[in-house]
């Protein structure tokens, strides 16, 4: 994942809890969202381009909302990085061809298992 690059164009705003990014750039395909951005932590994902094939989190990110990737028919792998605490309900909705999800080691609150996002206690965020 190192070989992509960290050009994307978000959109955010900043928040008392830190960086919350509202929508990345419509044609980007390749995503790798900064855990810092302006200096600040980034605490939430809102939106995502519907054309992101590959995802990368990088550690700092805290939240990922109801709808993030909602309609990221695209979307094929992802990776949660350790510092992700809260997947809301429907952050994947529709997201036909994700078939990789790949969650830190370090991460306490999720895991990852034959393509599935689980709870710390096995209950399915995402099959």
């Amino acid at each position: 994942y190192e070989s992509m690059e960290d050009t994307v164009d978000l959109e955010y705003e900043i928040t008392e809890e830190g960086v919350v990014i509202t929508n990345i750039n419509y044609a980007v395909a390749e995503v790798i969202i900064p855990g810092i951005i302006d200096g600040n932590m980034v605490s939430e994902l809102k939106g995502m381009s519907p054309n992101a094939t590959n995802v990368v989190i990088k550690n700092g990110l805290k939240k990922i909302s109801n709808g993030a990737f909602r309609n990221c028919v695209y979307l094929e792998s992802i990776y949660i990085p350790a510092s992700v605490e809260i997947i809301e309900n429907g952050a994947f909705e529709n997201c036909l061809n994700l078939d990789e999800i790949i969650v830190s080691d370090n991460n306490p609150n999720f895991y990852s298992e034959d393509g599935k996002l689980y709870t710390i206690d096995g209950t399915a965020v995402f099959e």
